[in-house]
């Protein structure tokens, strides 16, 4: 068996090569002739793709050589045209430069004869003058002096009478301050009534007043306390006169502060809500803000004070309804300034700040002259709340704003609002000046809808009014 299997395996190796044999020379002669074919393929593309590629670069070169001469063609045109009308323009200019050089030198020689000759008369004028008020002066002067000499000594008498008077009366006062230092309580209330009842001069009651002020430091009882707190807010709110405003207030402030455990008792919440509601015979001059604002820098250590600032920022709204005067809403806005916590915040920020921008438009700037930079100032205060307020430009209180002012500048009536609405234009956030800025139409029917055609012209005309005061 072994010896057939060999001699079949040798005679099936044998078929094997001679068989192999044959494929490889198929293979062989079937890969030449197909390697002879891919040549001559190739070269035919290679002579066409460089043929083509002659044809192109031969295009190519004609159409930029074309468009180099049409260029170079039209500079050069460009090039005369400019050059000509450049010197068209600079004869123009020099002769026109010449004749205004001739107009000037001809008008400043005239100016400066007439100059030197007013200034020779005004020389002449000058010295005559001087001269003769020389004369009146040194004649003045002596008998202002011998007047002055006689002024004085009766001064010196009336003086010394008045002295002896204001020294009575000190020592008669610091008599009745140390009876009540010693334990008599209710008669601070009566000396104070008691001083500005007097027929004294103002300045030896001021003296007087600043000297009980002063008394605030000390140990005081609490019905003492109590009772100048009540004249002295009293005096401030309802006073007759400076004296007792200016005075009234220094003294609430010494003895508050020296006192702050007995003011804590008389601040009540029922004080806050009497303070803000009331009407006052003052109220045009914001003393409440002023009195407010005192107040709570003695209380804003206390436990209370986180509740009279709740009690604030719900009453803010109307404080500012019921006091459309421009010293008290100034003064209301510093209040607020300092103490952020009494802000109205969420949805009573947008009614606050509208009921607000109404206040403003009431106040007119005032007749005098003299009293327009404090009016400046005051606007300014307010305008610097509304920037505080206005942190956002998706703010509800922003929105509620710019709705406000633009149904009161689209109101037709005869009294004009207020220009110091448009102080209020450059605390807008830049974010939204875009969106203001891009249609007035659009921007007015945004905020307002159903405003007519007539209420859009006037807004339009009452902003060109209000452009001047917005760079103030």
């Amino acid at each position: 068996m072994l010896q057939v299997y060999l001699r079949v395996y040798g005679i099936m190796v044998k078929v094997y090569l001679r068989v192999y044999g044959i494929l490889l020379q198929v293979y062989l002669r079937v890969y030449g002739i197909m390697l002879q074919v891919y040549l001559r393929v190739y070269g035919i593309m290679l002579q066409v793709y460089l043929r083509v590629y002659g044809i192109m670069l031969q295009v190519y070169l004609r159409v930029n050589s074309i468009l180099l001469q049409v260029y170079l063609r039209v500079n050069s045109i460009l090039l005369q045209v400019y050059l000509r009308v450049y010197g068209i323009m600079l004869q123009v200019y020099l002769r026109v430069y010449g004749i205004m050089l001739q107009v000037y030198l001809r008008v400043y020689g005239i100016l400066l004869q007439v100059y030197l000759r007013v200034y020779g008369i005004m020389v002449k004028v000058y010295l005559r003058v001087y001269g003769i008020m020389l004369q009146v002066y040194l004649r003045v002067y002596g008998i202002m002096l011998q007047v002055c000499l006689r002024v004085y000594g009766i001064m010196l008498q009336v003086y010394l009478r008045v002295y002896g008077i204001m020294l009575q009366v000190y020592l008669r006062v610091y008599g009745i301050m140390l009876q009540v230092k010693k334990g008599k309580p209710d008669s601070m209330e009566s000396i104070l009534k008691g001083i500005l009842a007097s027929d004294h001069s103002d300045s030896m009651k001021q003296d007087l007043l600043t000297k009980i002020a002063r008394q605030g430091a000390y140990s005081q009882t609490q019905a003492t306390v109590l009772g100048v707190l009540e004249l002295t807010s009293h005096w401030v709110l309802e006073g007759d006169s400076p004296l007792h405003q200016r005075n009234g207030i220094e003294i609430y402030k010494a003895w508050a502060r020296g006192h702050a455990t007995v003011f804590e008792q008389f601040f009540t919440r029922e004080f806050l809500l009497t303070l803000m509601s009331k009407k006052y015979q003052h109220d045009e001059k914001g003393l409440v803000g002023v009195l407010l604002a005192e107040s709570m820098k003695v209380l804003q250590t206390t436990a209370s004070f986180r509740n009279l600032c709740t009690i604030v920022e719900a009453k803010a709204t109307a404080y500012v309804k019921e006091h459309p005067y421009i010293d008290c809403l100034a003064a209301f806005a510093d209040f607020l300034l300092e103490f952020k916590e009494c802000i109205p915040k969420g949805d009573i920020a947008s009614a606050f700040c509208a009921q607000l921008i109404w206040g403003l438009s009431l106040c007119s700037p005032p007749e005098s002259g003299n009293n327009i930079v404090t009016y400046i100032k005051n606007v300014n205060t307010v305008a610097n709340l509304f920037s505080y307020m206005w942190d956002t430009p998706d703010s509800p209180s922003l929105q509620e704003s710019l709705k406000e002012i633009f149904r009161i500048i689209s109101m037709p009536c005869d009294v004009e609002p207020s220009l110091c609405l448009g102080s209020l234009v450059p605390f807008i956030p830049p974010a939204l000046i875009p969106k203001v800025g891009k249609s007035f139409d659009d921007l007015f029917c945004w905020y307002t809808p159903g405003i007519a055609p007539r209420g859009l012209l006037i807004s339009a005309a009452k902003l060109l009014h209000f452009i001047p005061y917005m760079y103030v």
